[in-house]
C-alpha cells in the first residue's frame, strides 16, 4: 500500500496516501495528526487566514502570505484593517461581522488590500464562522482576482470607448439585422446625413423604410456578405428622408449582436462630391483654355521683345561700327598732324566722351571693341561673318602676315590667348 512520510522529531512514520477513511487513519501522536492539518492548510488552492476576534489575524497559509508579499510570521497577529484598503475596511468590517454572530452574510464578497510593497490588489473571499474552545474565530477562504479584475475593467472600458466612437463618429453607421434586415440601432450620424427620424427607423424594416430603393439590389449585397463576411466601398444608391436618391459608397462587415446574425454597415454621401467634381471639371476645363490663351500671347509676347532686343542690339553695333569707321580714323589723323594746344585738348576731349559713350551702351561687342584700332575692328567684323585671313588680306589690300598679327592682338585683348575658343565664335557670341 502507497503511503506518505512524516519526519516527527527524527521519527519516520507511514500514512495512508489515499483511499481510507480519517477515523482510520493512522495517526499515533497528537504532533503527527497537527502536522498533517498544517500540510493541508498548505496544500489547499487558495490563501488561508484564520481571524480572531477582534480583527487579529491568528494564522495565515504561505499562499495568502505571498499573495500579499509578506512572510507568514509578519503578518501572524496584525489587524485585518492593517492591511485592507480604507475604503473596503468598513465592508469588510461588517460581513466579518455578520459571519462572526452566524447571521447570513454574502457568500463572496471582494475588497483590495495593500500589499508589502504598497501595491493594492483585489481579493475575492468566502468567512466561515468556526468556534473553537468556546472561542469565536473566522476562517477565510482567499483568492487573487486582480488580474482578472484588471481584465473585466479593460474590458469595459474598451466597450464604452467602442460606444463613444460609434457615438461621435461623423459618418453614417448602423446595425442591421442580416437576414431581415431590420434596423436596430444607428448612430446620431445616420439620422442627420439621411434625414430620417428615428422613430421612423429603429425597429423597421430597411423595406418599410424605403432606404434602399432596390429591394433585389440589397438581397444581392447581402449575399456577397453572407459569403465574404464583408464587403467595401460599394459604390450604390440608397434614398434620403426627403425622398431624394444620392449616390453613396457603402460598406457592411457581418457581426454578432445579442446572438443575432447583423451586419455593421457604413454610409457614405459622395453625392455633394459627385457635383463638385463635376464643377471643378468645369472650372478645370476653363483654366485650361485659359492658360493656353496666356501662353500663346506669353509666346507672341516673347518673339516682340527679342526682336526689340535684337533691333537695339544691332542698332548699337551699327553705332560703334560707325564710329570707328567714319570718326575715330578722322580723330586719329588730326591728332598725327599740326593742331595747336587748345584744339589738340578739345580733340582729347571728343575722343574721350565718345569712348564714354561707347562703353556706357549695353552692348558687349561694343565694350570690347571700344580699344580696337580701327584697322582691328575691320578684321574683327570682316572674321565675325567667317571671312579667312586671306580672303580679309585681299579685302583690305594687306598681306597675309599682316591679318595674322591682328588676329594675334585681338585674342590678346579679348582674353583668349591660351584659350581654344575661336575667335569667330567669340566675336559672335558677342554680337549676340
Amino acid at each position: 500500500m502507497q503511503t506518505i512520510s512524516f519526519n516527527t522529531q527524527g521519527r519516520k512514520k507511514n500514512y495512508p496516501k489515499s483511499g481510507i477513511p480519517w477515523q482510520q487513519t493512522q495517526l499515533e501522536t497528537l504532533a503527527d495528526r497537527d502536522r498533517l492539518f498544517l500540510l493541508i492548510l498548505e496544500t489547499i488552492p487558495a490563501g488561508l487566514l484564520i481571524q480572531q476576534k477582534p480583527g487579529q489575524i491568528a494564522f495565515v497559509n504561505h499562499r495568502l502570505a505571498e499573495m500579499l508579499g509578506y512572510q507568514t510570521d509578519q503578518l501572524a497577529g496584525k489587524r485585518l484593517d492593517e492591511i485592507v484598503y480604507l475604503e473596503d475596511q468598513n465592508d469588510v468590517r461588517q460581513n466579518a461581522d455578520r459571519a462572526m454572530a452566524g447571521k447570513p452574510a454574502p457568500t463572496q464578497f471582494t475588497f483590495r488590500v495593500a500589499t508589502k510593497g504598497n501595491r493594492l490588489k483585489t481579493l475575492r473571499a468566502q468567512a466561515f464562522h468556526a468556534p473553537w474552545h468556546d472561542c469565536p474565530y473566522l476562517i477565510w477562504y482567499v483568492y487573487d482576482i486582480s488580474q482578472t479584475k484588471l481584465s473585466l475593467m479593460q474590458s469595459e472600458k474598451h466597450r464604452e470607448m467602442l460606444c463613444t466612437l460609434f457615438d461621435i463618429v461623423p459618418i453614417s453607421t448602423a446595425i442591421v439585422t442580416w437576414q431581415e434586415g431590420r434596423i436596430i440601432e444607428a448612430n446620431p450620424s445616420f439620422f442627420e446625413n439621411t434625414g430620417y427620424l428615428k422613430e421612423d427607423m429603429i425597429g423597421h424594416t430597411v423595406a418599410e423604410t424605403g432606404l434602399w430603393p432596390d429591394p433585389l439590389e440589397r438581397s444581392r449585397v447581402m449575399q456577397i456578405v453572407g459569403d465574404n463576411g464583408l464587403v467595401k466601398t460599394l459604390p450604390l444608391k440608397f434614398k434620403m428622408g426627403n425622398g431624394e436618391i444620392h449616390d453613396c459608397i457603402f460598406s457592411a462587415q457581418l457581426v454578432e449582436f445579442n446572438d443575432v446574425p447583423c451586419t455593421l454597415e457604413i454610409y457614405i454621401d459622395v453625392s455633394q462630391d459627385t457635383s463638385s467634381e463635376l464643377v471643378l471639371t468645369d472650372k478645370e476645363s476653363t483654366l485650361s483654355e485659359k492658360k493656353r490663351e496666356i501662353q500663346n500671347l506669353n509666346a507672341a509676347l516673347k518673339v516682340l521683345i527679342d526682336h526689340q532686343e535684337n533691333e537695339k542690339k544691332d542698332q548699337h553695333h551699327n553705332l560703334v561700327t560707325s564710329l570707328k569707321k567714319m570718326i575715330f580714323p578722322y580723330i586719329d589723323r588730326i591728332k598725327t598732324g599740326e593742331i595747336d594746344i587748345t584744339s589738340r585738348t578739345y580733340l582729347s576731349m571728343i575722343e574721350l566722351n565718345l569712348n564714354d559713350l561707347i562703353s556706357s551702351l549695353p552692348n558687349t561687342l561694343a565694350n570690347q571693341m571700344q580699344n580696337l584700332t580701327f584697322t582691328e575692328s575691320q578684321v574683327a567684323d570682316l572674321i565675325r561673318q567667317g571671312k579667312t585671313s586671306k580672303e580679309i588680306a585681299a579685302m583690305l589690300n594687306v598681306s597675309t602676315a599682316a591679318i595674322s598679327f591682328h588676329r594675334h592682338n585681338l585674342r590678346k585683348k579679348m582674353g583668349l590667348l591660351k584659350k581654344k575658343t575661336t575667335l569667330r565664335s567669340h566675336l559672335q557670341s558677342l554680337k549676340q
